[in-house]
């Protein structure tokens, strides 16, 4: 993101939905309003499914890559990371998750309660902790053993995750917006486990 002009250049993907000039928005977490006030395709556009290709160049939908101008905003509170959306449909900004994960094979160090972890989503890194060491899962995702002490390489269990000195961030159930909803952990530079959002803690 950066300023041009009177307006902030914001570039990224529509994950849902569609988007076109002349939309009034919201850009989280801050929720400042916004208006668009131009939009370009970075790539050829998806298949319009019979649109014209004119209306089609003015219009984004979900797979779209495309750089828009937002106006009627203050450069200073928009930041990498921020997530544009439709005002009547705001999506959850929270701390806390409860969350479903796969521990990477290579895995060295077990997993404890409390761990500190680097918590990566889209694009952005938040320092955060695993509170909570909820279960170990089976692969069919049901229960193989509740409150274990430790993660070690190759498990799938389901934590409850804090974010760091109360970062709060645009997050969603997988099952609600899979780009909102999944996540990578790191620890030390490496990737020590995938997961997917279950439970949004307020």
């Amino acid at each position: 993101m950066y300023a041009e002009g009177k307006g902030v250049v914001a570039r990224g993907r529509v994950v849902q939905g569609f988007v076109q000039v002349g939309d009034k928005v919201k850009v989280l977490p801050l929720a400042d309003p916004a208006l668009i006030s131009k939009l370009e395709h970075l790539q050829a556009p998806t298949d319009p499914g019979g649109s014209s290709g004119a209306d089609r160049l003015s219009v984004a939908i979900a797979g779209d890559t495309v750089e828009l101008v937002l106006a009627n905003v203050d450069p200073m509170r928009v930041a990498v990371g921020n997530i544009v959306v439709d005002p009547t449909h705001l999506p959850p900004i929270a701390t806390r998750a409860k969350a479903k994960i796969l521990v990477m094979d290579n895995l060295t160090v077990p997993i404890i309660r409390g761990a500190q972890v680097l918590f990566h989503m889209h694009s952005i890194d938040v320092p955060a902790a695993l509170t909570k060491l909820v279960a170990l899962l089976k692969p069919d995702g049901t229960i193989l053993k509740e409150r274990p002490r430790a993660l070690t390489s190759g498990s799938s269990a389901m934590i409850e995750l804090k974010l760091s000195d109360n970062t709060k961030i645009v997050m969603d159930k997988f099952q609600e917006c899979r780009a909102l909803g999944r996540f990578v952990l790191r620890r030390g530079g490496d990737t020590i486990a995938v997961g997917v959002i279950e439970e949004i803690i307020l």
